[in-house]
């Protein structure tokens, strides 16, 4: 969650009105969604699978290791991690246990 917060953090640096909203519910299904949301400049769509991999960063101070980690200590308890996003439009992190 750290980490999922920073980056948003970081991603409405320099927005006129930034917001960040995190959330948590369950869907129809039970699972418990917990959602951290930006209206940052968003994930381009040919990058969205790539953000996850070890060492792939589009920071220039990045390591790429924060969001490939994250999505390891998810699945080991039996989540997913996954992002909605479109360029311009902020992003969504969506953890599912």
């Amino acid at each position: 969650m750290i980490n999922l917060v920073k980056n948003a953090i970081e991603a409405v640096e320099g927005i006129e009105r930034p917001a960040l909203t995190l959330g948590v519910a369950k869907d129809s299904e039970g699972v418990v969604v917990i959602q951290v949301a930006d209206n940052g400049a968003g994930v381009p769509e040919d990058l969205q699978e790539q953000i996850f991999m070890p060492f792939f960063t589009t920071k220039n101070e990045g390591t790429g290791i924060g969001l490939s980690l994250c999505r390891q200590i998810v699945q080991l308890h039996k989540g997913s991690l996954s992002v909605v996003s479109a360029a311009g439009a902020g992003a969504v992190f969506l953890i599912r246990l």
